[in-house]
């Protein structure tokens, strides 16, 4: 259907400007004025006069099918993301692609439950250089400002030669966030040969009087709307202490309104006093003592974890005669004797005043000498070929007690007659000896000759060909911890340390008749059981997709590597800090972080981020 006759709405805004000004400006049709095909405007400003040119047809020009429309209308930035409470700003922009224009209409859409305009602003507009056409102070324009329905209106002139811009601002819209939203768009009103919607007219007059409406395309803008996060929080009382010396308490108000995450203070420790007890369940009465009263004991209390208050555990009874003993409680057993049995005797009876029964007052033990508290000595002898050493024990105290603690063989340097060396033969092939920690699978050790072990227990295991019925020497610190037999040229022997620090093993071979053949050079094993520790990582974080996330681990040595677990993903890596994934939907995850040191130890910890 042709608009052919027909207003257009930016000729009608215009009009009734003019008629809203009044007495101040007088129409002169086209008819009278050959520079231009338009309408004069003669203002009356402040006692002078001057000329103004508005640039459209007004109602005195029909409509004009525009064709070949290449001017573009954008809100600047096309994205934007903010929180609740927020002002933004959004420009007006227009890209006329080189051509003329004298006058644009820019109708904007906003969702008035999402977003209020604040303000709009034309001060910076493309319409306000070199403007003849001046009405207040500021270029011809007019703006309407449907606060009910969200629509603002805003129509700008430039007489003839108009603007040629190719991202000029129009006007500058200032709006606030009202609420949360994942994503609203703020629209121009414009379809594409629509007759009541945004403009941008040309410069000129075409042959058929019309004027041109060259507006081809707008850019919306979507606004995402994120809740804040919460700064400051109110409270309820602390709640009573619990047994486990925590008490609690419950977020009132958070700030700023409809926030989220932050850092409450919900829980701190407390000295938990239980309560007193106020009633009792018991167990049945005993039997009737001589004394003519029976007792019971106290099967539950109320309120649980309650001490003290007054349960009822005796009365009087009518005591009829004696009764056979049916429980005891024993002094502790005595030392195991040398015929291997130990005994103890009876504490108390019950029910009282009783006798007979079948206490326990034996049972068999193994008897095991005392270990001896000091040794006296003979001198060392004389170093022997294998590099050995031997004294002897003298006397013990206590007497009878067990020698095995003495220390009656020591490493020496030997030498051979004349001050030589004796040559030690080599022809015995000795492998390197493998370790075996508690639990895991067998090691080799390493160039440096040292592996680092969380256990305090573990084995060496090796082969000594060619020495039959020999025995390997085990020396931890230079001092002779235990000599286990070669059987089938092969020897194991089972390791048990008590402290966290380096030990150094040596391992010596001795033949049949007490000589050493061959010896190891020094292994070292590093025990390591303490656990590192993960810190300076809250519980709870909130993040956008690529930020990273840091952490600290401390240990008694040095941690050695972390893994991480997020979103159904793990990753080893010796950096303290991951970066959560750029594709990562908005959620809740979990992220479990674990440190590892040298040893094998490890510690770990959970947190909840939320990803926005």
């Amino acid at each position: 259907m042709s608009n052919k006759g027909k207003k257009r709405p930016i000729d009608k805004t215009v009009e009734s400007a003019y008629s809203q000004w009044g007495k101040t400006f007088t129409l002169i049709k086209k008819t009278k004025v050959k520079t231009w095909q338009g309408v004069f405007l003669i203002a009356f400003l402040a006692g002078s006069v001057s000329a103004l040119i508005w640039g459209t047809a007004l109602n005195i020009q029909t409509i004009s099918e525009a064709e070949g429309e290449t001017a573009i209308l954008s809100l600047d930035p096309a994205t934007q993301d903010v929180s609740t409470g927020e002002t933004f700003d959004l420009d007006i922009i227009l890209n006329t692609n080189d051509n003329d224009v004298v006058a644009v209409r820019a109708i904007v859409n906003y969702d008035t439950s999402n977003f209020n305009l604040e303000n709009w602003n034309t001060d910076n507009s493309v319409f306000s250089s070199n403007n003849t056409c001046v009405y207040n102070g500021k270029p011809c324009e007019i703006v309407s400002n449907d606060t009910v329905n969200g629509i603002i209106d805003i129509t700008l002139s430039k007489p003839s030669g108009g603007v040629n811009t190719s991202s000029g601002v129009i006007a500058t819209l200032t709006f606030r966030a009202l609420q949360s939203v994942a994503a609203d768009n703020i629209t121009f009103n414009f379809t594409a040969g629509s007759y009541d919607d945004s403009d941008a007219i040309l410069d000129g007059i075409g042959d058929d009087g019309e004027g041109t409406d060259i507006l081809a395309s707008v850019i919306n803008s979507t606004i995402t709307v994120d809740m804040p996060t919460c700064e400051s929080f109110s409270y309820s009382d602390w709640g009573a202490c619990q047994p486990g010396g925590t008490q609690t308490r419950t977020i009132l108000t958070r700030s700023p309104e409809n926030c989220v995450g932050g850092n409450p203070f919900t829980v701190q420790e407390c000295v938990y006093v239980p309560p007193t007890c106020s009633s009792f369940t018991y167990n049945d009465w005993e039997e009737c003592q001589p004394n003519s009263t029976r007792s019971r004991t106290v099967a539950s209390s109320f309120p649980d974890g309650c001490i003290g208050g007054d349960p009822k555990l005796t009365e009087s009874c009518n005591y009829t005669g004696v009764t056979t003993c049916a429980s005891f409680t024993y002094n502790d057993w005595g030392e195991c004797q040398p015929n291997n049995t130990r005994s103890r005797t009876v504490a108390s009876r019950s029910p009282e005043n009783c006798s007979g029964g079948n206490p326990i007052l034996t049972e068999a033990c193994v008897y095991a000498l005392p270990a001896c508290a000091s040794f006296t000595y003979s001198d060392w002898g004389e170093c022997r070929p294998d590099g050995t050493r031997i004294r002897t024990v003298i006397s013990s105290s206590p007497a009878s007690c067990d020698a095995s603690g003495a220390i009656t063989l020591e490493e020496c340097e030997y030498a051979g007659e004349d001050g030589e060396e004796e040559e030690i033969a080599k022809e015995i092939e000795v492998s390197k000896p493998k370790l075996k920690i508690s639990g895991k699978k067998k090691l080799s050790f390493p160039k440096s000759k040292k592996i680092c072990s969380k256990s305090k227990k573990f084995s060496f295991k090796g082969t000594a060909e060619g020495i039959e019925d020999g025995i390997v020497q085990v020396w931890v610190d230079k001092k002779l911890k235990k000599e286990v037999d070669i059987k089938n040229n092969s020897w194991k022997v089972k390791v048990k340390v008590k402290k966290n620090k380096t030990y150094s093993f040596r391992f010596k071979y001795i033949d049949s008749n007490g000589n050493e053949v061959d010896k190891s050079g020094k292994y070292y094993v590093k025990v390591d059981s303490k656990k590192p520790k993960i810190t300076d990582l809250s519980t709870f974080l909130v993040k956008r997709p690529g930020d990273k996330i840091w952490w600290k681990a401390t240990d008694n040595d040095k941690v050695k590597y972390y893994k991480y677990y997020f979103n159904g993903k793990k990753k080893k890596t010796k950096k303290a800090a991951m970066v959560i994934p750029a594709s990562t939907p908005r959620g809740i995850y979990t992220l479990q972080v674990r440190a590892y040191d040298k040893a094998g130890n490890k510690a770990r910890k959970y947190v909840a981020v939320r990803v926005r």
